[in-house]
């Protein structure tokens, strides 16, 4: 038979979010036990009460509080920052989307650094701030967003992380907790880019290196 503690430590260790909760006694546990009672029950194949679920998650909390939890620890093959840069957003028209690729081919002719995401309704350009000029003469309409002092953290991982779940969400936390905000994320198969005002990127890259690049 499946005890219940089990089933709620296997659902803890599997979400980053409650990990650092109840590691950090951050959470209303008897909020927490209601949210996941149906979840216990779906796994255990019985019913429980929110008082045993409860009780279970004090218990585990107690146990935990002063160890490591996490499941899955990431450790990054290299962090990196890249300066200097500018990001503009547009409505994707044809006009720009026209200027955008003859951005693009400038800059690369140049060896410069350009990104370029395109969504549904919208495309960004992120590009070295010595061509802002040149994206203002290739595409004339006005930007729904422009930030000219920008800067990067870009990650390279293993490609074993591809599977696991939860390596975004670890980054992201360290982050908002020191309060940076991301101005744009892009992604490759096994590297991570972000993009944050140019005051951010000096602890954002200390405070991702300390916790994941092994020296």
């Amino acid at each position: 038979m499946i005890k219940i503690s089990d089933v709620i430590k296997d659902i803890v260790t599997g979400n980053p979010f409650l990990q650092f909760g109840i590691q950090n006694k951050l959470l209303n546990l008897s909020q927490v036990a209601k949210y996941l009672r149906p979840i216990v029950e779906a796994k255990s194949k019985k019913e429980v009460t929110d008082s045993a679920l409860l009780m279970a998650m004090s218990r585990l909390q107690g146990e935990v509080s002063n160890k490591d939890l996490q499941r899955d620890r990431f450790s990054f093959e290299n962090i990196s920052i890249h300066t200097g840069l500018a990001t503009f957003t547009y409505v994707k028209t044809e006009a720009s989307l026209k200027g955008a690729y003859k951005l693009h081919t400038t800059v690369h002719n140049n060896n410069g650094y350009i990104t370029i995401s395109e969504g549904t309704n919208q495309i960004t350009i992120i590009v070295e701030s010595k061509y802002c000029s040149l994206v203002k003469k290739l595409i004339r309409q006005k930007p729904q967003f422009a930030h000219e002092s920008v800067s990067s953290v870009g990650i390279t991982f293993s490609e074993e992380y591809i599977k696991v779940p939860g390596m975004i969400y670890m980054i992201v936390q360290q982050l908002m907790l020191m309060n940076i905000n991301m101005l744009e994320v892009s992604s490759t198969y096994t590297e991570l880019v972000i993009y944050m005002a140019n005051e951010d990127v000096k602890p954002a890259f200390e405070v991702l290196h300390s916790i994941f690049v092994e020296d």
